[in-house]
């Protein structure tokens, strides 16, 4: 009867899921990178997923990186994304909405209040253009933000953009157990990640590499968060 009980919970639990998010292909295996995180007793932690690697993180603000743009952040650090030849240099950060009020942000970002914590990452595109950087602008999601896949951050650099969304399908409604972070350009998902313990990742096999190694350096600042 317990494992009839449990089975029942499991069914019940699969179903309210598929409800409340509807099938997407993102999810598929052939679309899901391998992760490794490297976490020894000697060694600083780097974390290696499809065909990109992570330096170790330094604490601190890399004003290389930053070029001084922010001032007072909160739980600062920095690290390097390396993969199909790209090398780009990350610094993270939480900063407070204030420090956005004169840069224009999409509608879900700026009506938080001034006090509202972002986390937030610059990355230098070195390959690409060394003069173009890109930012991770992203806020922390309720539960009902979760259960709705609302979105909560957007990626992007001048003249192009990608939103973030929040969900918890892997997780349980009203909870913030596995939250999953959706990549979408347009209407179009392409690519998603779910952090922690046992990290997630998932890209659709067309996005282009320039795209790839950006939302990469993205998810690498996720994973270590």
């Amino acid at each position: 009867m317990r494992y009839f009980l449990a089975a029942l919970l499991l069914l019940t639990t699969q179903f309210a899921i598929a409800q409340r998010f509807p099938k997407d292909n993102l999810y598929d295996s052939v679309n899901q990178w391998h992760t490794n995180i490297d976490d020894g007793w000697f060694t600083a932690k780097t974390i290696t997923f499809g065909d990109y690697s992570t330096s170790s993180r330094k604490n601190g603000v890399d004003e290389s990186i930053t070029g001084g743009a922010i001032t007072s952040p909160a739980k600062p650090f920095s690290f390097t994304l390396t993969g199909k030849g790209a090398r780009i240099p990350v610094q993270t950060m939480e900063v407070t909405h204030i420090a956005f009020l004169n840069r224009d942000l999409p509608d879900f970002l700026d009506k938080a209040s001034d006090k509202a914590t972002f986390f937030y990452a610059l990355l230098n595109d070195s390959k690409n253009d060394p003069l173009k950087r890109w930012e991770l602008i992203l806020k922390s999601p309720t539960y009902l933000d979760l259960n709705d896949d609302k979105p909560c951050g957007i990626l992007r650099t001048e003249g192009e953009s990608l939103r973030i969304s929040a969900n918890n399908r892997f997780g349980i409604a009203n909870s913030y157990e596995n939250i999953c972070y959706v990549f979408r350009d347009g209407k179009k998902t392409i690519a998603a990640i779910v952090p922690g313990k046992h990290p997630r990742i998932w890209m659709k096999p067309d996005v282009d590499e320039r795209t790839s190694n950006v939302i990469a350096a993205a998810m690498a600042a996720l994973l270590l968060r």
